[in-house]
């Protein structure tokens, strides 16, 4: 909780080396490998993480009964790795068999995190409804005062509000936590500064966001929280890319991506949006260019790339017709605004003023009811319109 997952691991590992030492009860010897599993796969050690969960579904089955409900948390350990590695039909499958039998266990902590990454599964599946059904169950199981590193539910409620461009949903829930820039960074809290990051890009408020990701990513470096500093360094990213420094945009990303790819890093990088596309794009173009040293492995790049396109075809279809549909102006800037360029390189490339491409924008807003860049291109993903 401290965030000192090295000493952790180490408590943790001597326990597991002896996981009956507190006697022959089933729930306790499983539940000292899924922590063990989530502290490696905090640290950015996926491969760790799997192999310690399939131990612990191995221990949870002794004696032949494989369907014993302590082995839902094994389940699930091995669902959120996998996921994180985009093995989607494979990560449903574990998490679907991890709610099933944290169910029989009435456990609140377990089914409560095995919904939760159900619901993260469905969204990826392109499944809105089922993932909000998903997360409105484990809302209502989640004990009044709780913490979120152990019952993740309601950052995830967040994180949903947000890839489904219900912007200002999400910023309500930011003020009710009473987050702000200024705070203090915590292990305990970082997922929710997370997602007021997120919250502040899709208010076109980037200095504000790239001032909270780099007290975050300071802690983690410090405390070798390899997993976080991935995910902080995709944010900081997009937020350099909101403010047209493409250099410092190829810079931290290929940074992020070169501690990524050795354990198979995906939907870190994916569940930020399309944007992210653009990015990855630029990364690879770098590297053809030869501008990368040391270079991210193209085969990576391309994997990213594969999964970033399958990711925006599995978007919900349009659910409605534009009022007052866009000119094709407009749509030449929205396509530009998707490839992540500044108003002025827009201004460039169409060969307007960069007081056109304001009004452009402004109306491109309106008619998608939209508040700012990232609203947009959600919406005009809902619509097919790119």
């Amino acid at each position: 909780m401290q965030g000192r997952l090295g000493v952790a691991e180490d408590a943790l590992a001597e326990l597991a080396a002896d996981p009956w030492a507190t006697g022959r009860h089933r729930y306790f010897a499983v539940r000292i490998y899924y922590t063990l599993g989530q502290v490696q796969r905090a640290q950015g050690r996926l491969s760790a993480a799997l192999q310690t969960c399939r131990q612990e579904l191995v221990l949870a089955a002794e004696g032949g009964r494989p369907a014993q409900p302590t082995a839902g948390v094994a389940h699930l350990g091995i669902a959120q790795a996998l996921y994180e590695r985009n093995e989607l039909d494979a990560t449903l499958d574990q998490a679907m068999r991890s709610v099933a039998l944290s169910r029989q266990l009435g456990y609140a902590q377990w089914l409560v995190t095995s919904l939760t990454t159900l619901a993260c599964i469905r969204q990826a599946l392109g499944d809105q409804a089922g993932a909000l059904e998903a997360i409105g169950e484990a809302e209502r199981l989640v004990p009044s005062t709780v913490v979120d590193l152990f019952f993740p539910v309601a950052v995830q409620r967040a994180r949903l509000l947000l890839a489904q461009g219900k912007v200002e949903d999400a910023a309500r829930w930011c003020a009710e936590r009473g987050l702000a820039v200024e705070d203090e960074p915590s292990y305990l809290r970082e997922r929710e500064h997370l997602v007021l990051a997120r919250l502040l890009l899709a208010q076109d408020k980037p200095d504000q966001a790239l001032t909270l990701l780099e007290r975050h990513l300071e802690e983690a470096q410090t405390q070798r929280r390899r997993g976080s500093e991935i995910e902080i360094l995709a944010l900081q990213a997009l937020a350099l890319q909101a403010k047209g420094e493409r250099e410092r945009v190829v810079s931290i990303l290929t940074h992020a991506l070169t501690l990524a790819e050795p354990e198979g890093y995906v939907r870190t990088f994916v569940d930020e949006g399309p944007e992210m596309a653009l990015l990855v794009s630029e990364v690879l173009e770098a590297q053809q260019r030869g501008q990368l040293h040391p270079p991210v492995p193209a085969h990576y790049l391309r994997k990213l790339l594969t999964a970033l396109e399958q990711a925006a075809s599995s978007a919900t279809p349009p659910t409605a017709e534009l009022p007052e549909p866009l000119s094709e102006r407009e749509l030449e800037v929205l396509t530009l605004i998707a490839a992540g360029k500044s108003n002025r390189r827009i201004a460039q490339e169409l060969f307007i003023t960069a007081g056109t491409v304001k009004t452009h924008i402004r109306n491109i807003y309106r008619k998608l009811d939209a508040h700012s860049r990232t609203q947009a291109l959600v919406r005009a993903r809902e619509l097919n319109l790119r």
